[in-house]
């Protein structure tokens, strides 16, 4: 399922630099060994488009966002949020999906404190969501790459934002108030990540009378160094794209249907081997239940399932999205 829709699109956290590789806890720069198994699946597909603007990006220095970069290209891998030039930052990707030319940006905002070297400022594109105060939030870059994105002509555009507050299940009025500004600006989509659990999602109606949607968090799809089941918890979002006509010819594109299926990133050494699995938990939670034994699962892995199947219903699930 992970690989089966048009544009497939996902967050790389970590620099690939074989250079420079480091072990530390909350500091990652990997071989490429390490990073091709999560970026492609040979049985099953690999990703379209990599998001690159996040908290580790910069953790191997400008080294690392050259290297990454290289590596992504030369496996032929698109990607965007990560520049070796100033000039880059503005060559976002729009990528023709079955006749609908869709925009891909991506912001962080933050750096985890490593600065960008003063020579490499344009490295990633980092907005300060975050920011208490509003004059410290600038989103001009935004703005910039929206307008580029409709001069290039775009029919949709993606936004990629690394924000929010980790492990909080909800958004700050702050940030939901500076997401419905740029979707009022020009992006249709803004798929968040880095409070490392799932948020709420929201469908917004746009002053120009779009439909915009945001996912504010998709938890982890994968969770190395995590233990928590919740922090093991992700989601594969699924967004269907309807086309029209409007009254003076124009193209429409707007969002219709979302599905969202909820995975748990489960981790069991045998024989020496460490599996990784992630398992729908909502439909294995019914198997759980129904089933004399489901035996790909270990006693934890079944436990840890009902768990969070519980906490996502209660907390989790909303009107206008089908759950799978």
């Amino acid at each position: 399922r992970l690989f089966s829709g048009d544009l497939r699109l996902g967050n790389l956290e970590f620099s690939i630099n074989n250079e420079w590789l480091i072990e530390k806890l909350l500091r990652y720069s990997v071989p490429p060994s390490f990073a091709e198994p999560l970026i492609e699946d040979k049985r099953y597909g690999r990703y379209d488009c990599l998001f690159l603007s996040n908290n580790h990006i910069n953790d191997s220095l400008s080294g690392g966002i050259k290297s990454t970069c290289k590596y992504l290209d030369e496996i032929g891998m698109k990607h965007v949020g990560a520049n070796i030039s100033r000039e880059a930052q503005d060559q976002f990707p729009i990528i023709d999906v079955q006749g609908i030319k869709v925009a891909v940006l991506s912001y962080t905002f933050t750096t985890n404190g490593i600065p960008l070297e003063d020579d490499f400022t344009f490295g990633t594109n980092v907005i300060k969501f975050n920011s208490l105060k509003d004059e410290d939030y600038d989103p001009s870059l935004i703005h910039h790459h929206i307008e580029l994105a409709k001069k290039r002509g775009a029919d949709f555009i993606i936004s990629s934002h690394h924000w929010g507050v980790e492990y909080e299940y909800y958004p700050s009025e702050r940030l939901v108030k500076r997401a419905h500004a740029l979707l009022d600006q020009g992006i249709d989509l803004i798929i968040g990540h880095h409070p490392h659990i799932l948020n709420l999602s929201e469908r917004y109606k746009t002053r120009d009378g779009r439909e915009a949607f945001v996912l504010y968090s998709l938890g982890n799809l994968t969770a190395f160094g995590l233990l928590l089941p919740i922090q093991k918890l992700g989601a594969v979002a699924e967004i269907e794209l309807e086309t029209g006509i409007d009254s003076n010819q124009k193209k429409i594109v707007r969002i219709g249907k979302v599905t969202i299926m909820p995975t748990l990133h489960t981790r069991n050494k045998k024989n020496g081997t460490v599996y990784h699995k992630l398992v729908p938990i909502l439909s294995f939670a019914e198997k759980i239940r129904t089933e004399k034994s489901v035996p790909s699962l270990s006693f934890k892995d079944k436990r840890a399932i009902l768990k969070l199947e519980k906490e996502f219903r209660k907390y989790l699930n909303q009107k206008g999205i089908e759950y799978i």
